[in-house]
């Protein structure tokens, strides 16, 4: 996938249709070869557009996988950028390195095409990534934390081979950053994250997950968890957690596991509403699809595609407007799969950055489509939803509830948001069309979801 010259549609009056010139990979890959200073012995050869996000504030950021020659072989690694105005003023930092982490010590800026990319280690809005990046010297201080505990680091001494390997678990630049710490010498031990935020959540937000780590187990009957949080570090904007276990993996989409995630879902949405959960509403998710969709134009989409799904956004923001704003329940906000680890009988759910309130459907919706998203990429029939019968049958039997009109919407709208995601990761465009075309074939009609899931 590649950027290109173009136009953002004209999808709402908020989005006024301005002129921009985007780059080109190509282009990207000169400058980078001309501003970073790379070790000896290494050549870029090429970048790719891997991922891009379109933020509330109307920030594009993305993430380049670049294709680096070292020593005659071909290694890839990620770096992150964003168009428009740099973050700050920082220093430019343009001597690159590699360590176990990955790519570190770059900062470069080119105001010409209003672009910028930085590596984790000098992202000015999450400070403490780079004193987590550095030497041993610099992170001494771990020793005396409750993370250094659970590491075993307590008999270390500052003269001692440093024994932890630390590895980027997750990474979006200028919001937060997910670093794994592990003792070299047990690689089967499980270690801490620690996630640093550039808006670090509040106290309010931060009980809403210790009331759900809780609850959870007791709702269960013990089978359902969530990684406990070690430590509270208000001053860096971090958070320490306690890892699953290195043996726990996702769930995947057969039958079986589809049926564990229905009923995990509603255990989830069992537990009793926090008044402190963030409320997402039905147009705050049509604000959350509408942004994705802008996001079309900054990668070579056909112009046909952007307008189709331009007007699919009218009718969802329709919808939106009908629907109440009652009938709120604890959700995920970003269930599927992955998000679910299993070690032995326990179930893991993590990553709980969107925790909060709305209607059922929002959880429902995210999960189906990523059926219909795995099942298209497999070749299978988009509409074959003989997984998702499963998952809602199994969400229903644990005492689960939901609207058929409200799933509609939701699912309509996460179609939509998966089809422009995946499209700027690489995702071909017949196969966006067909999510597009199955999102427009439900707000057309209730009961084609019923016939396909077999409800």
């Amino acid at each position: 996938m590649d950027f290109v010259t173009g136009s953002v549609c004209n999808l709402e009056s908020s989005f006024a249709s301005v002129e921009t010139v985007f780059p080109t990979t190509a282009s990207i890959t000169n400058w980078l070869r001309e501003q970073a200073v790379w070790p000896v012995g290494c050549v870029l050869e090429s970048t790719r557009l891997n991922r891009l996000w379109v933020g509330r504030d109307g920030r594009f950021t993305f993430e380049l996988t670049l294709a680096l020659s070292v020593e005659g072989r071909t290694e890839v690694y990620p770096l992150q950028g964003g168009f428009g105005r740099s973050p700050d003023e920082a220093t430019p930092s343009t001597v690159a390195r590699f360590s176990s982490i990955g790519l570190l010590g770059l900062r470069i800026e080119n105001p010409s095409l209003q672009l910028w990319c930085l590596s984790p280690d000098r992202d000015s809005e999450l400070p403490l990534i780079e004193r987590l990046c550095a030497n041993q010297d610099e992170n001494q201080w771990l020793l005396d934390t409750k993370a250094g505990n659970v590491l075993g680091l307590n008999g270390i001494h500052s003269d001692s081979p440093w024994p932890i390997r630390v590895t980027v678990a997750s990474y979006r630049i200028g919001k937060r950053c997910a670093l794994r710490f592990r003792r070299k010498d047990q690689a089967d031990r499980p270690g801490v994250f620690i996630k640093v935020f550039r808006r670090f959540p509040t106290a309010e937000q931060r009980l809403v997950v210790n009331s759900l780590a809780r609850q959870l187990p007791d709702a269960s009957q013990g089978f359902l968890r969530v990684p406990e949080i070690l430590d509270v570090w208000e001053r860096e904007k971090a958070l320490v957690f306690r890892e699953v276990a290195t043996s726990a993996s996702p769930l995947g989409h057969s039958s079986d596991d589809a049926h564990l995630a229905g009923e995990t879902l509603a255990i989830l949405h069992s537990i009793p509403l926090d008044p402190a959960a963030r409320s997402h509403s039905p147009v705050d998710e049509w604000h959350t699809v509408a942004r994705w969709i802008r996001g079309l134009s900054f990668v070579q989409a056909d112009p046909k595609l952007q307008e189709s799904f331009a007007e699919l956004l009218q009718q969802l923001k329709q919808r939106a407007s009908l629907i109440s704003g009652d009938a709120y329940i604890t959700v995920h906000r970003d269930y599927y799969a992955s998000q679910l680890l299993r070690q032995d009988s326990t179930i893991w759910m993590v990553d709980f950055d969107t925790l909060g309130c709305g209607h059922p459907e929002v959880d429902m919706a995210t999960f189906m489509a990523h059926l219909v998203l795995d099942e298209c990429r497999a070749g299978n029939p988009c509409d074959s939803l003989k997984s998702a019968g499963f998952f809602v049958r199994s969400y229903l039997s644990r005492g689960g509830n939901f609207d058929w009109s409200r799933m509609q919407f939701y699912f309509a709208c996460a179609l939509c948001r998966l089809g422009a995601i995946h499209l700027a990761r690489g995702l071909q465009e017949n196969i966006v069309k067909k999510l597009w075309m199955m999102a427009k074939g439900l707000l057309q009609d209730e009961q084609s979801i019923k016939d396909a899931v077999s409800i």
